[in-house]
């Protein structure tokens, strides 16, 4: 166990990023508790405790990744949204139930622009006709 770099893992486990939700949640825990029983397993020196570890891992973390799995299978949206969004999304839906097809309008499109407010010396910018005023008078 002379070549294991303790740092360099965590730093490539760090950059895992998984998804908000009863998914990610979960997952996170699995990880926890896997993580917890291995290195109570590994830094007990004994063969017992590690064998016991080993097999709480593989009671733990397997049953609960297939139940995750068959859960994010059965409701994709709750397995990765969290509450707001879920609650968004579910709104979306209820309100789609009315429009079966998403409505072929297009937006208006305003081509002027708002008038432009004039101080007493002050041309508009827009106009390039006029010439800069002369220095010096009139």
């Amino acid at each position: 166990m002379a070549g294991l770099d303790i740092a360099r893992a965590l730093g490539r486990i760090s950059k895992v990023r998984l998804p908000g939700g009863v998914v990610g949640k979960v997952a996170y825990a699995v990880i926890a508790v896997s993580v917890s029983l291995g290195s109570i397993g590994v830094f007990a020196h004994q063969p017992l405790v590690a064998a016991a570890a080993v097999v709480g891992i593989v009671v733990v973390a397997f049953p609960m990744l297939w139940r995750l799995i068959s859960f994010a299978e059965r409701n994709p949206q709750a397995a990765i949204l969290e509450g707001t969004e879920f609650l968004v999304h579910q709104q979306m839906m209820i309100a789609a139930k009315d429009r079966p097809e998403l409505p072929d309008e297009t937006p208006d499109i305003v081509l002027h622009q708002p008038e432009l407010l004039e101080g007493p010396d002050e041309a508009p910018p827009d106009e390039p006709d006029r010439d800069p005023p002369q220095a010096g008078g009139g």
